[in-house]
């Protein structure tokens, strides 16, 4: 799944984890982010090799001796990737918010493959070799729908229509929005949001 940031791509994950479970014997979900010192600790994309090579609870779930003082990340990475695709049963890895390595043939090799195993994988870039399913932002009336799911009181539907077309139906930022103004009803508007919105004002404390 490849999409910007805050799309829903790891909530979409997660739904079709959680509804399709039944379905698996076993589910591995690898978080493949670091903390980028660059952006203020801010979690992003990291090298899936890595993170699957440097997880210590899937090698002791896997039965697996963590020792990366005496073995190679890339060995670390073929051990692990290894001992899933000897799983038994239909399996089901998800990786979610993966980096450009994820498209790399080596690694791609690597993964478990089906029929066994189905691999999901979450990204903001688009990755060679898989079949990719682009997600975009929401169509205006899932917009509002989502928005009033957290927003419940009273208010004018043309004001939340315009503040939804101005922050270009985003996921993450609708569901922000829609609570910061529960959270702070009678003290912040929709109208008042939306004029912060269009002068750029949103670091206004």
């Amino acid at each position: 799944m490849n999409g910007i940031g805050g799309i829903g791509k790891t909530t979409l994950a997660k739904w079709f984890a959680r509804n399709h479970l039944i379905q698996y014997n076993h589910v591995c979900w690898i978080e493949v982010t670091k903390q980028d010192s660059t952006a203020r600790g801010k979690l992003v994309a990291g090298s899936l090799r890595e993170a699957m090579a440097n997880n210590a609870l899937l090698f002791s779930n896997l039965g697996l001796i963590y020792d990366p003082k005496e073995v190679s990340t890339d060995q670390r990475f073929e051990l692990v990737t290894n001992a899933l695709r000897n799983l038994p049963g239909r399996d089901l890895l998800v990786l979610d918010n993966a980096g450009g390595d994820a498209g790399d043939k080596v690694v791609r090799d690597q993964l478990p493959q089906p029929p066994n195993w189905q691999v999901l994988i979450t990204s903001r870039q688009s990755l060679n070799g898989y079949k990719v399913l682009a997600l975009g932002t929401l169509n205006p009336l899932d917009a509002q729908s989502l928005f009033f799911q957290y927003y419940t009181f009273v208010c004018s539907v043309q004001e939340v229509t315009n503040l939804l077309e101005a922050i270009d139906y985003h996921t993450l930022t609708i569901e922000l929005f829609a609570k910061t103004l529960e959270a702070h009803y009678g003290v912040l508007s929709v109208g008042d949001l939306l004029r912060r919105v269009q002068e750029r004002r949103l670091n206004d404390p």
